[in-house]
């Protein structure tokens, strides 16, 4: 497994921060907090990326500087908590507890049981293994070109060719040319 970087590596990094990298985060934070509404609390993308900075230098999140840019990580970690904000209100809402009918009826027979109807969309712990370990791949084999890791942590956001154009601040040349070289290099990588 690879080393985490220090923090003095992170310091380094942070102060090394462009005008450019700033608008991508900065247009990244604001649509992630969009999709999460109500979720996102009044927090605003200089919260979240605060917050994505701070669990950084606190050892929480690790960066591995191998496999992503900096900028890529700050992006991971902000999906993350956006992640964890909508879980939180969404854990809030079905806090609503059962009737009490539905308790005794659930004990005795357990196709009334509310969660044993439920068919979760959700893939197995196998297939997120796997899916994980291809796009780890993939990043390994393209860790000295922080474009492509930037858009490959984009398209696992789930944001399409103009999202992740206007995020990263990209041309649509470039856009085509880097997933280009993503798509010829996929096989290979995953063979």
């Amino acid at each position: 497994m690879a080393e985490p970087a220090s923090t003095a590596e992170i310091e380094e990094a942070i102060r090394s921060l462009t005008d450019q990298d700033a608008g991508r985060l900065k247009r990244y934070t604001i649509r992630r907090l969009a999709a999460i509404g109500r979720a996102a609390r009044g927090k605003d993308w200089e919260d979240l990326l605060q917050e994505g900075i701070t669990r950084t230098l606190a050892g929480t999140r690790a960066w591995n500087k191998n496999a992503v840019t900096f900028v890529g990580h700050l992006m991971g970690v902000s999906r993350s908590i956006c992640s964890e904000m909508a879980e939180k209100l969404t854990a809030e809402k079905n806090e609503e507890p059962m009737s009490e009918s539905e308790l005794i009826g659930a004990a005795k027979n357990p196709a009334l049981n509310p969660y044993q109807l439920a068919i979760s969309p959700m893939p197995t712990a196998e297939e997120i293994t796997e899916t994980r370990d291809a796009v780890d791949a993939i990043k390994r084999s393209f860790r000295d070109d922080p474009l492509v890791l930037d858009i490959v942590s984009a398209l696992e956001e789930g944001f399409n060719g103009p999202e992740i154009k206007e995020v990263l601040g990209i041309s649509q040349k470039d856009l085509e040319t880097a997933m280009r070289r993503l798509r010829r290099a996929v096989p290979k990588v995953l063979s």
